[in-house]
């Protein structure tokens, strides 16, 4: 009885939790060091780039909020050095050299624009230092990727001077990452009620299938499904994007009462033009483990899922990261129902900042929460669901490590046979007790989202949305805020 139930009714929560989260690096560019001449605090102005260049504002912006970060300097150079600025770029990087001419990131750079100001000494030296520190890290092998004659030529050097390999250094020039669809654990449970809809809707069949696609204004374009920061206020990354997420399953081997099989799931955004370096890419194959049983009139779903994404922003790789879902789901006979999960993943990032102490976003995320859905019996409101979920981030940066509490809700409204209403809202907080700036960066986060859908039929699905999260902290350089809204089109089976 609860599955027929479940076939009927859980057709009425399916959103498509699939939304993005702020991206880490932007552009490309590099530096050598400025004899001669004293770094400004002042970020340099604009140079021969027209009227616009919102991803430059962007960098700008963040150079002026926090005057003391090597990393904002060093990628505002990389934008720089990549629109053809090298003058610019040099000056700018001089401010990085300054704040950590140790790092990794700094090192590469330094070389790169060295390459291309016509200077192969100062590249040279620049690239054999890089070597020294951290010959396994992810900007040596971009450096033997991109120019594998010259690797080749100073890795000989480095071994002719018996340099030992530093594995403290080495170990800081690993890269990081988190989940971003919702910033709460809401998005898991809803993935719980489409999974259970496609197999109640056609049990017979191995094959799941889930396809959504749109076009959305964003005001946040740099957010993957690996990031977790937004825009500041007032900073132009908003476009209109046009966007499409698959998620398939297929039961490769089935009993009676379990089943196992591979996962292909991912997310594409094609941005306006001026945008268009912010273009994702983002891979999410995995497999599953499946097993129903049946006790005391309730129809209970285990299920463990390992996963692995590859998030690309305009064809660059962003970040990685692999992770372990363990979940129930319980499916009472009275229309309740109840989805628990515990998650594990480990991230890398493949920029770990100028100072990967403080910046670096690598390492694991461990997170936990139990939804409850409840049959709510009144004229337009048709079920609701409560959630709390806790999430604790143990990244290399000391910056970005936090401990976070969530609450999140909604309801289902249908307001006739194919029109439905769904509104959503969550609240929480996280406590980065690591953090070495002031004033703290303790964040309380707020969600407010709502779709509007429109049943074609059993399978597809017309919908408008909107949502606002907003991160509000006293640290200005981390108080953000992002909306979405557009049109939405869905086909499941």
């Amino acid at each position: 009885m609860s599955r027929k139930w479940f076939s009927k009714r859980a057709k009425s929560y399916l959103e498509g939790g699939v939304l993005l989260v702020v991206c880490l690096g932007v552009g490309t560019g590099q530096t050598e060091v400025v004899r001669g001449e004293e770094p400004r605090d002042e970020p340099p102005a604009k140079q021969g780039l027209g009227a616009e260049d919102p991803i430059l504002d962007y960098l700008q912006e963040q150079v002026s909020r926090r005057p003391e970060h090597a990393d904002s300097w060093r990628l505002l150079a990389r934008h720089q050095r990549k629109t053809g600025q090298l003058q610019v770029a040099r000056k700018t990087l001089a401010r990085a050299i300054t704040l950590a001419p140790a790092s990794l990131a700094v090192l590469y750079e330094r070389g790169e624009l060295a390459l291309l100001e016509g200077d192969p000494a100062a590249a040279d030296k620049a690239f054999v230092e890089l070597l020294r520190q951290g010959r396994e890290s992810e900007y040596a092998e971009r450096f033997r990727n991109r120019h594998p004659a010259a690797a080749a030529r100073l890795s000989g050097v480095v071994t002719a001077e018996r340099t030992a390999p530093l594995e403290e250094s080495e170990e800081q020039a690993l890269p990081a990452s988190y989940e971003i669809q919702t910033f709460d654990g809401s998005a898991d449970a809803e993935e719980a009620v489409r999974r259970g809809l496609r197999e109640a809707a056609d049990p017979l069949s191995r094959l799941r299938v889930f396809l959504e696609l749109g076009v959305l204004y964003n005001s946040n374009v740099s957010l993957a499904p690996t990031s977790r920061d937004l825009r500041q206020p007032g900073t132009e990354l908003g476009a209109f994007q046009l966007f499409a997420s698959p998620d398939l399953e297929w039961e490769l081997l089935r009993g009676a009462s379990w089943s196992l099989g591979p996962i292909a799931r991912g997310y594409g955004t094609i941005n306006e033009s001026n945008l268009s370096a912010f273009d994702l890419t983002s891979y999410q194959p995995g497999f599953f483990l499946e097993r129903q049983t049946v006790w005391r009139e309730t129809d209970w779903i285990g299920r463990a899922e390992y996963g692995y994404t590859l998030d690309l922003f305009d064809g660059d790789r962003i970040a990685d990261r692999h992770g372990v879902t363990l979940s129930m789901t319980a499916i009472r006979s009275n229309g309740n129902f109840l989805y628990g999960f515990w998650s594990s993943r480990f991230s890398q990032f493949a920029d770990d900042g100028a100072t990967p102490e403080t910046d670096s976003l690598d390492g694991p995320a461990h997170s936990a929460g139990v939804t409850q859905f409840l049959a709510w019996d009144r004229r337009w409101v048709e079920r609701i669901h409560v959630g709390i979920d806790g999430e604790f981030a143990e990244t290399e940066g000391a910056d970005f490590r936090y401990d976070a509490l969530n609450l999140h809700g909604g309801a289902t409204c249908r307001l006739n046979r194919r029109w439905s209403l769904l509104p959503e809202a969550g609240v929480g907080y996280r406590s980065y007790a690591d953090f070495t700036g002031t004033p703290s960066r303790n964040e309380v986060t707020w969600r407010v989202a709502s779709r509007l859908r429109w049943d074609w039929s059993d399978q597809i699905a017309l919908a408008l949305v909107v949502r606002h999260d907003r991160f509000a902290s006293q640290n200005e350089a981390f108080d953000a805020e992002r909306t979405e809204g557009g049109v939405t089109l869905s086909y499941s089976r």
